[in-house]
């Protein structure tokens, strides 16, 4: 740990061409995802001055463990000022895990300087110290500038400390089926390991597998996935690479052979052993399964999910059925409740999918004894298709918590962001008859308003007679949207596999016109010229909807109550979410019958919990007894700190 350094006046330190004291908040390219690098922060002192604290140009973004460091850093104070000639300032570098100042983090240097003059004044320094052996990995670089009288600025650099000690990478387990066939496709993962005692290993590497039939990596084998490791990790760390859908060459020879594991890790288990057999059946696959992480029991819910054929063979055409299950556990078993099921009858071509649902269920009271079940998805369950040795793969399990609304907790509030932070409240009043007066008329269209009448214009040209009324157009089929062309048409023919989460396409079908009568002669006198549309008197959409979850959105004849959602404490800390857009829609007793979101809130673990808390909303109102139909809003969930 660095001791104090005088530098009264630039003495004691490495004199730059202007003189400057630094706080300094630090970020890594090299650091997870979801952390954001602080804006240098500056402070205002007693006079009424602004102190400024920046590291400059030619910082180190990478060091050896227990190596020298050199930090240069400006400090600037602005303006007026009541400190006299002479006084004191600190400034302070310090490493830190999670970019804030910290006493208990290490100290890596100390400078004490005296200002020159009252006033405004900048100096330059460079901080000097060694990286503390066993340090290592990303972090952060923070540094502080403080005056004897309170005053405070920061800034923030990323850095990375290069390990003394090597990682020791290794594969813990590859996830692959057992067996699969030559032209069929194959969903294949792994698991990686570091050493607990080895050192931190930089993001940026590539892992590869490939089907060797050795189990060693032979010239004739084939390269199955690649991708990139881009986030460091840690020592005792340990990463799963989620499976994906790889495709095994149509050529290859049945037999027996081993997906091997090549990149950075030497040890462990590197290879899997796997049969490879002739295409002679259908392998039928259920995947991309969606659904509510919670449902209340005795309100409706919907699930989505794919059904791929895995093989190149495709399915006869037999008449299967796709079925939803509850279960206590993840294995279908036959006291499973039903709650789906939807006949299919059409041929599934080799490598084909297609998209089932949104199919709603609804959870009756009493059919579980505890709230932790799984919705079993299967496709073919009856075993209709025969696909030889993989009738094992039909199904798929998603856990579900079965919840009554005695049950229902209430939800924490959102917090992002430091846990520190002051709450801050900014309020613009303005009278309620003075902010109606400004609002424009509500219409449903983003047209201008139509104008009814016009006045006469002298001189004007005589109007042209109209063009006769166009036939209106054959309504046509819906284009599929994304590039999975999933149908989702039981009969439809089934497509080829492509992404699992593409929108449904909404179609629009126009209504037969009726035929206007014939428009009477113009009469030989000056005619009315309507204004221009930038004329028109302008509107706002009634759609125009927005709420914080866990308030009430109020409407004309509608309240919505809102529910608060569960987020984790890594996606409260992690996460800066933009505000999404939902598209909910309500039953006609007021409960949600469907919701998505059109628009994502850019994080995973954000947008799981919203989704799940957009289901316990519920609509009242007088216009809400009018419906006749389930109606669809879409409404805007303020989720940042300024709405």
């Amino acid at each position: 740990m660095a001791g104090d350094r005088p530098a009264s006046g630039g003495r004691g330190v490495v004199a730059l061409p202007v003189a400057f004291a630094a706080a300094v908040l630090v970020h890594a390219a090299a650091l997870p995802v979801g952390v954001r690098v602080l804006a240098g922060a500056s402070d205002r002192t007693p006079g009424g001055g602004k102190l400024t604290l920046r590291i400059t140009e030619g910082a180190p973004d990478a060091v050896e463990e227990a190596g020298p460091l050199r930090v240069p850093v400006e400090v600037t104070r602005s303006g007026g000022g009541s400190e006299r000639s002479g006084q004191r300032w600190t400034i302070e570098l310090r490493w830190s895990a999670d970019r804030r100042f910290d006493e208990a983090d290490p100290r890596l240097d100390r400078v004490v300087f005296t200002a020159g003059a009252a006033g405004g004044w900048r100096d330059r320094f460079e901080l000097r110290a060694e990286t503390p052996p066993g340090l290592s990995g990303p972090g952060f670089l923070v540094a502080r500038v403080a005056g004897a009288d309170g005053p405070a600025a920061y800034d923030s650099r990323g850095l990375w400390i290069e390990p003394a000690e090597a990682a020791r990478l290794a594969v813990e387990s590859i996830d692959a089926p057992k067996q699969a066939v030559a032209g069929g496709t194959l969903p294949v993962g792994l698991r990686l390991g570091n050493a607990p005692d080895a050192g931190w290993r930089r993001g940026g590497w590539r892992d590869e597998l490939w089907l060797s039939p050795t189990p060693t990596l032979e010239e004739e084998a084939y390269r199955l996935t690649t991708w990139t490791q881009a986030r460091p990790l840690g020592p005792g760390e340990a990463r799963d690479a989620p499976p994906r859908e790889v495709s095994l060459p149509l050529d290859v020879p049945p037999g027996t052979y081993f997906v091997v594991y090549r990149g950075p890790a030497e040890a462990g288990h590197t290879n899997h052993p796997l049969t490879v057999r002739p295409a002679t059946y259908p392998d039928l696959a259920v995947r991309n399964v969606r659904a509510p992480s919670r449902v209340v029991v005795g309100r409706p819910a919907t699930v989505r999910f794919d059904v791929v054929n895995r093989s190149p063979v495709s399915s006869p055409d037999d008449l299967w059925a796709d079925r939803v299950y509850l279960s206590a556990d993840d294995v279908l078993s036959a006291d499973d409740v039903p709650l789906v099921s939807q006949p299919r009858l059409a041929v599934l071509p080799g490598r084909g999918a297609y998209r089932a649902g949104p199919h709603p269920f609804v959870i009756e009271p009493g059919v579980l004894a505890s709230d932790a079940a799984y919705l079993i998805v299967s496709t073919d369950d009856e075993n209709v298709i025969n696909e030889g040795r993989f009738e094992a793969n039909n199904t798929s399990a998603w856990p579900v918590r079965v919840v009554t609304e005695a049950k229902a907790e209430p939800a924490e509030p959102l917090a992002l962001g430091r846990e520190d932070e002051p709450e801050r409240l900014t309020v613009a009043w303005i009278a309620h008859d003075d902010f109606q007066e400004v609002l424009a008329r509500s219409s449903p269209t983003v047209q201008p308003e139509l104008q009814a009448e016009a006045e006469p214009t002298p001189d004007a040209a005589p109007p042209e007679a109209a063009p006769p009324e166009a036939s209106p157009p054959e309504a046509s089929p819906p284009e599929a949207v994304g590039g999975a062309d999933l149908p989702d048409d039981p009969d439809a023919g089934p497509l080829t596999v492509g992404p699992a989460d593409a929108p449904p396409s909404e179609v629009v079908t126009r209504s037969p016109t009726t035929p206007k009568p014939a428009a009477a002669e113009p009469e030989d006198r000056p005619t009315s010229a309507p204004r221009s549309d930038r004329e028109a008197d302008a509107t706002t959409l009634e759609n125009n909807l927005a709420v914080r979850p866990g308030g009430t959105l109020v409407g004309p004849g509608l309240e919505v109550q809102t529910f608060r959602p569960r987020f984790s404490a890594a996606a409260r800390v992690s996460s800066t979410p933009v505000n999404p857009v939902a598209r909910i829609t309500f039953d006609l007793d007021g409960t949600v019958l469907n919701a998505e979101l059109s628009a994502s809130t850019g994080f995973a673990n954000v947008d799981g919990p919203l989704l799940s808390a957009l289901y316990r909303w519920k609509a009242t109102g007088p216009r809400v007894e009018r419906w006749t139909a389930p109606q669809t809003l879409e409404i805007t969930v303020l989720l940042g700190p300024g709405g």
